[in-house]
C-alpha cells in the first residue's frame, strides 16, 4: 500500500529523528512532520490489532454460547 510503513521502518525513522534531535537540540514542543507520520502509523497499527482482538473475542463468545446454552 503506498505510503504504508512497516513497524520496524517506523521505529527506525523515529530513532533516527530522536538521534538527530539529540545532536542538534530544538525548542521543546516543536511538532515535526515525521512525528505526525510516526504517530499516525502507530495509531493505525493499534487500531487494527484492537479490531482483530475484538472480533476474535466476539467469535469465541458466539461459539461458546452455542455450546453452553
Amino acid at each position: 500500500m503506498p505510503g504504508h510503513l512497516e513497524e520496524v521502518e517506523v521505529l527506525d525513522l523515529l530513532l533516527a529523528d530522536r538521534a538527530q534531535r539529540a545532536a542538534a537540540p530544538v525548542a521543546v514542543g516543536v511538532d515535526t512532520q515525521l512525528d505526525r507520520e510516526v504517530l499516525a502509523e502507530l495509531d493505525e497499527g493499534v487500531a487494527v490489532r484492537a479490531l482483530v482482538v475484538i472480533l476474535v473475542l466476539f467469535f469465541f463468545f458466539l461459539l461458546f454460547s452455542f455450546f453452553f446454552f
